[in-house]
């Protein structure tokens, strides 16, 4: 395995010009604002409505969407505030073509916010792996939150913010039910709707108002399951309908990287996950013909989430192959997938 990673790293430096230039450059937009709608919208004009609910004292709104209704389609509404000097997503939520009344969170300052949404379907493309996929993006409302935010409750919201063992840990307080917890990828703490959500899981409180709940980072799609990559997270939870100040962790490169899943029939085939448009793959192939090895070295383009088949060079009458790969580019941290091991 040493000699293997001396081979990818001779193929790094001799294979700069498939890295040279991501397929797809980055989104100038930060995650979660999006104005541009898809080409081929709807046939109903998409509108988002937003009206101050007159027995909310300017902290609730009433919210309804149009134009998302078709099968599996619903709008995901965020409502965006300036905290710290930085953008926030305070409220993360579907609604629907009847008018659904949003409150704004305590710990959120009078001024300025806007509501944001975005019309999602699941993609049930490439064997279901059931992950939110962006159709358009409303017209943002500007809004202004009046009036004096309650007294902030005692609930905080607390993460592990280095995850090393690919382990989350959450807890709170100040809870009277039941805790929805989301995890997002992103470091700007806001939940973008073109983001595929990393499970939304529901944690009971104590008596006391206390909850804890350790939640495996993980990227599940059809027969495969991986670790999630290396890179910032954002956690969102809701208690009853009371959101938490949302908390931010960062999965360490060296927590357990992905793995290159392997198709035990097709050794020309792997399967890479979780490396982003904006990245590029490198994937290098050893197979030993008799007592002869090939070597392989390809580029190809990260493409967000989802299943990526890749087919790779294997030469004919290959007796053994080893693959690695390595994901890199200006998206998110580089890293290298857990190795795999074909024998025939």
């Amino acid at each position: 395995m040493r000699n293997l990673a001396r081979v990818l790293a001779v193929a790094m430096l001799t294979s700069a010009p498939l890295l040279a230039a991501p397929a797809i450059a980055a989104a100038e937009a930060p995650p979660g604002a999006p104005d541009v709608k898809a080409a081929a919208g709807p046939e109903v004009e998409p509108v988002l409505t937003v009206t101050e609910d007159a027995g909310g004292e300017g902290r609730s709104f009433e919210v309804s969407a149009s134009g998302c209704d078709d099968d599996f389609q619903s709008p995901e509404v965020r409502l965006v505030v300036g905290l710290d000097g930085e953008p926030m997503t305070a409220v993360l939520t579907s609604v629907g073509a009847e008018p659904d009344v949003i409150q704004v969170p305590d710990w959120v300052p009078s001024g300025p916010a806007r509501f944001e949404s975005s019309c999602l379907e699941p993609d049930l493309s490439n064997a279901g792996d059931g992950a939110d996929v962006f159709d358009f993006a409303y017209d943002p409302v500007p809004v202004t939150i009046d009036g004096e935010a309650p007294a902030a409750g005692s609930g905080r919201l607390t993460v592990n913010q280095i995850v090393r063992d690919g382990n989350l840990t959450v807890s709170g307080s100040d809870c009277s039910g039941r805790v929805l917890v989301t995890v997002t990828r992103g470091s700007d703490l806001l939940a973008s709707a073109t983001e595929f959500h990393y499970g939304r899981t529901l944690v009971t409180a104590e008596d006391d108002g206390t909850w804890a709940k350790t939640i495996p980072l993980r990227y599940s799609v059809s027969l495969f399951s991986d670790p999630m990559a290396p890179g910032p997270v954002a956690v969102f939870a809701v208690c009853e309908g009371n959101w938490y100040r949302p908390a931010h962790a960062w999965i360490a490169s060296s927590s357990p990287a992905p793995a290159i899943q392997l198709d035990s029939f097709n050794p020309s085939q792997i399967y890479l996950g979780q490396c982003p448009a904006a990245n590029s793959l490198l994937i290098v192939t050893v197979s030993r013909v008799g007592w002869r090895y090939h070597v392989s070295v390809q580029g190809a383009p990260g493409n967000e989430y989802g299943e990526r088949f890749q087919n790779v060079d294997v030469p004919e009458g290959a007796k053994s192959v080893d693959y690695l790969a390595l994901c890199t580019g200006r998206a998110a941290p580089p890293f290298l997938y857990r190795p795999a091991h074909w024998q025939a």
